[in-house]
């Protein structure tokens, strides 16, 4: 049998984050002391009593020489004061020499950072000014860079940040590769994706959560696939019920007709009317029950080419019939179309319809509505616009959605939020799609289709 793996854990992931970053900077450290050991040996860095030693060991030449100047160590500062105290020559910065020689000569060791050496020279006193620190041998990286311990510190801080970052970016890819696949696995679950293959991690933690994530998927699954089958049961169960209804409907409807055509008085003429407006609505209320039924379905259209003009002209000739009762105003204009385009035509017509049909619904008495068409870059446009009241805002911008009504006062009893989402459905299945808008020449709606 295979032995299992181990998995890490974070605590013991950033234990070895801190045991190696503590190595490292031990090794930095190490570098350091290694290379001032270099320094030191090679000559390349001065002791820090380097100074006071050459000033020691030359103290009788400088005191019995009568150029004193020329033997003063390079790197002190001096200065040669007769026997009134007064400053006759030497390097000393200006603002030194008084409180220099002041201390000198009442014994003091030291002005500001500077240590002081006196040695008595023909005719007064020579000051000497050094300082008890490293310092490099080459004269130019000894005026550049005093202090050697500044460069070993500058040097141990750079190798340092070094190391951290090259550890937390090797640290940082591991946690990070680790952390995608929980993404992964809760991106494929939030989008329902669940037949994907689970995963592992090599982090104990990331591994529990995974596995839960696991339990999650196959219960949501297992769920989803209980409701999806409960769902289609659902429409199977209306669209036999509704289908079962359209032939009493039908037949209803039918005597109600053949009853008004004898001889009826006025009051049994009114009931025969009522049931066959009656029965005329249930038909309406059982084809719309069927449109919501059918909604989640993908629209699958058989584009083929056909005349847009006769198609529109037909389309409109149907239209002419729905606003005849309100004595609404149509207006067209669909003559400069191309002789062919690719359609689907039953679900054009279906589109184009309910776009319609919420134009008339919406449309006052006596009002207008206008149907334009034209094609640019091979698609056809069907505009409807209409002098209503128009859509607000949020129903410019949720107007196709499905089961959308908005102003209540603007809902259509036929249609429920339907009218709109069928037409963007089919507008979309031919590679277009539905705009919501204000008609600038009527003030009201503009729905334009793009097929």
């Amino acid at each position: 049998m295979e032995r299992l793996k181990k998995k890490k854990t974070m605590t013991g992931i950033f234990t070895r984050y801190v045991v190696f970053l503590g190595i490292g900077i031990l090794a930095a450290a190490g570098i350091v002391i290694l290379a001032f050991q270099a320094l030191a040996y090679s000559g390349s860095v001065l002791p820090a009593n380097y100074y006071e030693r050459q000033i020691e060991a030359q103290r009788d030449q400088i005191a019995g020489s009568d150029d004193a100047a020329s033997l003063i160590p390079r790197g002190c500062l001096y200065g040669i004061y007769d026997e009134a105290g007064k400053f006759s020559e030497g390097n000393i910065l200006e603002n030194l020499r008084d409180t220099a020689y002041h201390n000198a000569v009442n014994g003091a060791n030291t002005v500001r950072d500077y240590f002081i050496k006196t040695v008595p020279v023909k005719g007064g006193t020579c000051v000497i000014l050094y300082k008890l620190a490293m310092s490099f041998t080459n004269p130019v990286l000894q005026k550049y860079l005093p202090n050697p311990f500044l460069c070993l510190a500058v040097m141990f801080i750079l190798l340092t940040l070094g190391i951290i970052i090259w550890m937390s970016r090797r640290f940082g890819k591991l946690l990070s590769r680790e952390i995608a696949v929980l993404e992964r696995t809760t991106e494929n679950i939030r989008m329902e994706e669940l037949d994907f293959e689970m995963e592992s991690s090599d982090i104990k933690e990331i591994s529990n959560v995974l596995d839960s994530f696991g339990k999650l998927r196959k219960n949501l699954k297992h769920s989803l696939e209980q409701q999806w089958k409960l769902e289609e049961n659902r429409r199977d169960q209306v669209a036999a019920l509704s289908h079962d209804l359209k032939t009493p409907l039908t037949i209803l409807r039918g005597n109600a007709e053949l009853l008004s055509e004898t001889d009826l008085d006025e009051e049994q003429q009114m009931y025969s009317d009522n049931i066959r407006h009656s029965a005329s609505d249930m038909q309406d209320y059982i084809r719309m029950l069927l449109d919501i039924n059918n909604a989640h379905k993908v629209f699958e259209i058989l584009p083929k080419q056909i005349n847009p003009r006769v198609l529109l002209e037909e389309t409109v000739s149907q239209a002419k019939i729905l606003v005849m009762e309100k004595s609404i105003c149509l207006e067209t204009d669909i003559s400069n179309l191309p002789e062919q385009i690719a359609l689907d035509e039953s679900a054009f017509n279906r589109a184009v319809m309910n776009a319609f049909t919420n134009a008339v619904e919406y449309t006052p008495v006596s009002g207008k509505i206008k149907v334009s068409a034209y094609v640019s870059d091979n698609h056809l446009s069907v505009c409807i616009e209409d002098s209503g009241r128009g859509f607000t805002e949020e129903e410019t911008k949720r107007g196709f959605e499905q089961f959308y009504q908005g102003d209540k006062s603007r809902n259509s009893k036929l249609h429920y939020g339907m009218g709109l989402y069928i037409a963007k459905s089919v507008a979309e299945a031919h590679g277009g799609r539905l705009e919501l808008g204000r008609s600038l020449d009527l003030g009201g709606a503009r729905v334009r289709m793009v097929f």
